[in-house]
């Protein structure tokens, strides 16, 4: 999708950014953002396509050719390896003020600590750690032989083919990630009642994999 500069200075403005908050952490000089949000100069597709991202991660939804709107309140988009690490991050806040049951389905271990980087996902197991006692971590994978994730879950196994897609589940917040073709795309539901229903279906698995265990 095709956005425009003036799309993009909207989204800034409603996610209440600066121009630095923008243009460090994607390398973008100061000048050439400037010239292309308030004039239109061109600036690489390589580059447009990076601030779409960074916006949309940070909740904004461009409608059309024009529009700029805040993504809904119970659903939130996260894209690439930068989407990644926010979703991760929300997971941490959740899970550090809500706590409770956290849940993983269909996971792929190998795929955290391929995207997250190694010095990130050392991070996140530290802070998981220290927060260990607010929750309970259980995580569902295709292949017993999996290197676990974190080392702060209970980990079961059931035979079946691993696809793209993972089922992620803390606090009142579900998470469908699919990380097809390399392509991370994660759509998180905020409902607790969808949550818990889709925990219920997890629960039936979890005991179906400690029978085939046995």
């Amino acid at each position: 999708m095709h956005i425009t500069h003036l799309q993009v200075a909207a989204g800034r403005c409603l996610l209440g950014l600066t121009v630095k908050e923008i243009i460090e952490p994607l390398g973008i000089s100061q000048s050439a953002y400037y010239s292309y949000e308030s004039t239109g100069k061109k600036m690489s597709q390589e580059k447009v396509e990076m601030l779409k991202v960074f916006l949309i991660n940070r909740g904004i939804e461009f409608v059309g050719t024009r529009g700029v709107a805040l993504q809904e309140q119970n659903t939130r988009t996260f894209t690439g390896v930068d989407g990644f690490r926010l979703f991760m991050d929300d997971v941490y806040e959740t899970a550090r003020d809500m706590g409770d049951e956290i849940f993983l389905f269909n996971s792929k271990p190998v795929l955290w600590r391929e995207h997250l980087g190694k010095e990130w996902y050392q991070m996140h197991a530290e802070r998981m750690g220290e927060i260990k006692n607010n929750f309970n971590f259980r995580i569902i994978v295709s292949d017993e032989n999996e290197k676990q994730i974190l080392g702060l879950a209970e980990h079961r196994a059931l035979p079946v083919r691993w696809t793209n897609n993972i089922i992620y589940g803390y606090g009142n917040k579900i998470g469908f990630l699919d990380f097809s073709e390399d392509e991370i795309s994660i759509k998180v539901i905020i409902d607790e009642d969808i949550k818990h229903n889709i925990e219920n279906m997890f629960d039936a698995a979890w005991q179906k994999a400690l029978e085939i265990a046995r």
